[in-house]
């Protein structure tokens, strides 16, 4: 751990040797947590978890393994990433999703990505807390029709906007279980509800 907040601070320290704005503050806004937790981070008392790591590391320009000193390198190679966009929504009627519900995009390591079509979704919702997804937490969903029981997935249901369940399915019923003990769990019939991805990888709001 105190090889990474040395690593941490020093990197922070070199941006703000070109540009004063890189104060801890700073940092922990981009980031999206507050500064005594990113404090902690360069202070050595708190370890980031590994999404959050990889989230400094892209707006540090450095890799991932440099932070954590397993390489003496510290340049990331943008060969890495691609950018995919982040959505307010998931709907019922786009086979993928709305174009006019992405307000940004997001620099994502290919090594999270398989075939098919992905899409960041921003929460706003807390049915999954107790799995670290928050509401202003972003998920990186891969659309699909089809998960396996326990999976994690954003579900339409009576044609309303997506939400975050575990599903498990039945012969003719999909139950949709929360990560919340204030939010009960729901048992509904197949055709009441439509699978439009798998969630796969998160970024967490602190």
């Amino acid at each position: 751990m105190e090889d990474f907040a040395q690593r941490l601070k020093s990197c922070r320290e070199k941006k703000k040797a070109g540009n004063s704005r890189w104060t801890q503050q700073y940092v922990a806004e981009r980031i999206g947590m507050a500064r005594t937790t990113y404090t902690a981070y360069e202070n050595g008392t708190k370890m980031p978890p590994p999404d959050t790591i990889n989230n400094i590391a892209i707006l540090l320009d450095v890799s991932n393994d440099y932070l954590m000193g397993r390489t003496t390198t510290p340049a990331q190679s943008w060969e890495d990433f691609i950018l995919l966009p982040v959505v307010s929504k998931l709907t019922l009627e786009n086979q993928t999703y709305s174009t006019e519900n992405v307000f940004t995009q997001c620099p994502t390591e290919k090594r999270l990505l398989s075939d098919g079509t992905h899409v960041w979704l921003e929460v706003n919702m807390s049915s999954m807390v107790n799995v670290g997804i928050r509401p202003g937490s972003k998920v990186l969903i891969r659309l699909q029709s089809e998960v396996e029981n326990g999976d994690i997935a954003a579900v339409c249901v009576n044609g309303e906007d997506a939400i975050l369940k575990k599903v498990y399915c039945s012969n003719d019923q999909i139950s949709l279980v929360s990560e919340n003990a204030s939010i009960d769990d729901q048992v509904f019939p197949k055709e009441d509800v439509v699978i439009k991805g798998k969630a796969i990888w998160l970024t967490t709001s602190l």
